[in-house]
């Protein structure tokens, strides 16, 4: 897996899970205003290389998360709701991805100078999503290969 599968991985399971927003994936800034609202989008920001052990490599990832809603009041309430149960939903590391270590929420956050989302209300999510790369002796899943062991006992 590369920094594509992982924001794949990342991306799918929120969309499956909060199947009421509108998804878009880096999204193109001139068609933020025709998608549907509530939308949402993600894009991954930076990675930093953690740790080094053996064959495998911890990455952390930084992803943010935006949300956009209308400038209504019930819509207000509605996105500090949804904001809280994706934070909820990240700090689970809900992403069933044996290469996904750990996931921490950074911030989240009203967003209110971001001028893409000019003419919404948006919130930003921040996290990081801890990522094991590199070769391994083990199976992908996650198992340690089968292998005999002959005990030889000294004739002496």
């Amino acid at each position: 897996m590369n920094s594509s599968n992982i924001t794949e991985v990342v991306y799918k399971s929120l969309q499956e899970e909060f199947d009421t927003l509108n998804w878009a994936i880096y999204p193109n800034r001139e068609k933020l205003n025709k998608y549907h609202l509530p939308f949402a989008n993600i894009e991954l920001g930076e990675f930093d290389h953690i740790d080094v052990n053996s064959d495998l490599n911890e990455v952390e990832m930084q992803f943010t998360l935006r949300l956009a809603y209308s400038d209504e009041i019930r819509d207000k309430l509605a996105m500090r709701d949804m904001a809280l149960q994706i934070g909820c939903f990240l700090s689970s590391n809900n992403f069933k991805n044996a290469q996904i270590k750990d996931t921490t929420v950074l911030s989240n956050q009203s967003d209110e100078f971001t001028p893409d989302v000019d003419g919404y209300i948006a919130w930003e999510i921040n996290f990081l999503v801890s990522v094991l790369f590199g070769g391994t002796i083990y199976e992908p899943n996650g198992i340690s290969p089968e292998f005999e062991l002959e005990i030889v006992e000294n004739a002496n």
